[in-house]
């Protein structure tokens, strides 16, 4: 699962990347700038999902996760700040947003 969320991890970063370049080199109008803002929130909450998937992986591996993630910046913070009406956290409760 690991590895499947690190190779996810690339394309979402490609994207967020572009996306950013254009919102700053274009003199977008309003309403493309509102689109663009809206594909970062997006792939934001798809690299937290993907990070959770990662933090579940070190956990059932066994391994410590860092002392950000595990404060509750995290899987193993559920429930203490990044529920799914903060649109993180494991699962699809962030979907269709």
């Amino acid at each position: 699962m690991g590895i499947v969320a690190h190779d996810l991890r690339n394309p979402i970063t490609a994207a967020k990347l572009a996306t950013e370049t254009l919102l700053m080199d274009l003199d977008a109008d309003p309403a493309t700038a509102r689109r663009l803002d809206t594909i970062l929130r997006a792939l934001g909450r798809a690299n937290h999902l993907i990070q959770d998937l990662l933090d579940v992986a070190r956990i059932e591996a066994g391994q410590a996760l860092g002392p950000a993630r595990a404060a509750g910046g995290g899987a193993a913070g559920l429930g203490r700040g990044r529920g799914a009406e903060a649109g993180g956290g494991v699962g699809v409760a962030g979907a269709g947003r």
